[in-house]
């Protein structure tokens, strides 16, 4: 079962990543920060991974994708999807699924367990400082126009 979720983590990346967005869309309090932040967190994990430029576990196997592997993007994603499902029903689907989704990218061998809490830890990041930073602005003429904290 896990290795099945794996492989379809690992060859249906982007269209996985539509369907969480979907999903959300439908069932999050928050919509466009949570589409905000999967996108903004997908931009800081690509400009991160150069910087670091830590290899992935699985370096030299055919398999093996060409990028850097610190962070995870997906872990990135699941950490997005996850902290954007607090307070709806659906967390107590997202949850667990974000937590496979990371997991399987170690069971894949293409992350370590330290890139994967890593790009957790930045989708996570991610979520909070947009969230905090338009709730600061709540007032604002840009955030009361756009609904975005609706």
């Amino acid at each position: 079962m896990l290795d099945a979720f794996t492989e379809f983590a690992q060859t249906y990346y982007y269209p996985l990543i539509v369907l969480m967005a979907l999903f959300g869309l439908c069932f999050f309090k928050h919509k466009k920060i949570f589409l905000a932040a999967l996108f903004l967190s997908a931009l800081t994990v690509q400009a991160v991974k150069p910087l670091y430029n830590e290899p992935r576990p699985c370096a030299g196997a055919p398999f093996c994708p060409e990028s850097e592997g610190f962070p995870s993007a997906h872990a990135a994603a699941a950490g997005v999807f996850v902290i954007a499902s607090i307070g709806s029903p659906a967390f107590v689907f997202a949850a667990p699924f974000s937590v496979l989704l990371a997991y399987s990218r170690v069971c894949a061998g293409v992350h370590s367990v330290e890139q994967v809490f890593a790009g957790y830890a930045l989708g996570l990041m991610v979520y909070g400082l947009l969230w905090a930073f338009l709730h600061k602005h709540a007032t604002h003429g840009l955030v009361v126009k756009h609904k975005l904290l609706e």
